[in-house]
């Protein structure tokens, strides 16, 4: 029921990967139906798993007997209550327990998004017991139901965050990431000591020196954080945090300001523009389409360089979409809270001649987007370095550019060496602006 690309042998009942880059990458397409996927991922109930479940229910019932059938109640009210709380709460440790077995294996948490902890091998240790303590949290039965009851009870009625360490309620309707990556962001706590920082500036100048001998253009800058442009909705939990007047991306700025470095910070045209228009999903992390074109139309504004003239809004159709859930809400364990929503919109170039396509990508990363454009005498080859804020910017970008590939990647030689780009752009969002900096020993 699988096929497998060229990198993939299957013999003897076993799949043979080859390195890519260095790297394993299986590819598999499935070709059955889902009939047959729900056998193939079915549980396999282990035999010994079964008979301790049993062996457990026997106890559970052996005792339930006795205390009905052989036990003298000659206790008050309050102590029966006390007895029945502490046989609840028993009930309670003990149904994981005794059901687990027969839970079905899942490895993602449809309702969190988010990989769950895989069983450790046994191993007597401190460690094992804390990675097996983590598994059972992880994969107990009825904990998706548990957790969106809990979620929903704390979302609807009290407006507040079951997950205060990954998301928090802002005004306004707005939900805010408040997870370590963003905490440090937000609350600029990342700034770097002076000599980190001349190490960081000495790497993209050169770089940039060096490719220019090479004849390739290369601009670096970032995407502004949702924190940073909506700053004034923002909880007081979180502004509370914020330690510092700069910001690592301001502190970045002003360094290669002084080597003449032109780097790219959108942010006080966003702030300029979201008196006009939302900017920002208020239920996910990311910007909108208008965010993302406003962001567009300041780059090419920002690099005269480059010759290229942002097309204007009158040269899209925008369409809204009603939306009640984003990366925020699935954070939170659950997909919709009751009186939030938001209009989202999508644009779409007019001229049709100003279209562009997307090639395929099985000799490119994971997550790459290869785009080619053949209605301009534009000929130039882009090769762009971001991250998820990217993807808004396809649709912008490729239409000024004969080919385009965008990687979820911070700048890499060898990428650059296969592509060999006439233009690189490196654009991270402001909370992962450190993931492109040089590595430090």
């Amino acid at each position: 029921l699988f096929t497998t690309n060229e990198n993939v042998k299957f013999e003897n009942q076993k799949f043979l990967t080859s390195p890519i880059n260095g790297k394993y990458d299986p590819f598999l397409i499935y070709t059955g139906s889902f009939e047959e996927i729900d056998k193939l991922l079915s549980v396999n109930r282990n035999f010994l798993s079964n008979i301790f479940a049993i062996a457990i229910v026997f106890i559970f019932c052996v005792f339930l007997y006795y205390l009905i059938f052989n036990f003298t109640f000659n206790y008050s009210k309050r102590t029966i209550a006390r007895i029945s709380l502490i046989g609840v709460f028993v009930f309670i440790l003990f149904t994981p327990l005794v059901l687990n077995p027969f839970k079905k294996k899942e490895s993602i948490s449809k309702i969190e998004n988010r990989k769950l902890k895989e069983k450790p091998e046994y191993r007597f240790s401190k460690e094992f017991f804390s990675e097996y303590e983590e598994y059972y949290n992880d994969n107990f039965i009825f904990r998706d139901a548990l957790i969106s009851m809990h979620t929903s009870l704390k979302t609807n009625i009290f407006r507040a965050s079951p997950f205060p360490d990954k998301v928090l309620f802002g005004k306004n309707k707005f939900l805010f990431n408040n997870t370590q990556e963003s905490y440090v962001s937000y609350s600029k706590r990342n700034l770097l000591p002076p000599d980190r920082l001349g190490m960081v500036v000495k790497t993209f100048t050169e770089r940039k020196e060096a490719l220019f001998n090479k004849g390739i253009k290369y601009y670096f800058g970032f995407f502004p954080n949702k924190e940073t442009i909506y700053y004034e909705y923002l909880p007081k939990a979180m502004k509370i945090q914020i330690k510092d007047t700069i910001s690592l991306a301001t502190q970045l700025k002003v360094a290669l300001a002084k080597k003449n470095f032109d780097f790219f910070d959108p942010t006080e045209q966003l702030l300029n523009a979201k008196k006009n228009s939302l900017l920002y999903l208020k239920l996910d992390t990311h910007w909108n389409n208008e965010g993302a074109y406003e962001t567009y139309k300041s780059f090419f504004e920002y690099y005269q360089d480059l010759g290229i003239q942002p097309l204007s809004k009158n040269d899209f159709s925008i369409r809204y979409t009603n939306q009640t859930f984003g990366d925020l809400t699935k954070l939170m364990g659950t997909e919709k809270i009751y009186g939030y929503d938001e209009s989202r919109p999508l644009f779409e170039v007019l001229n049709k001649e100003d279209t562009f396509k997307r090639l395929e990508v099985e000799d490119l990363p994971r997550l790459a987007i290869h785009t080619l454009n053949e209605n301009i005498d534009n000929k130039q080859r882009v090769l762009f370095f971001g991250d998820s804020f990217s993807d808004n910017i396809v649709g912008f970008f490729s239409l000024h550019f004969n080919e385009v590939i965008y990687l979820r990647d911070s700048y890499n030689q060898a990428m650059v060496d296969k592509i060999n780009p006439d233009i690189i752009i490196e654009i991270p969002v402001e909370r992962f602006i450190y993931k492109h900096f040089p590595k430090f020993n």
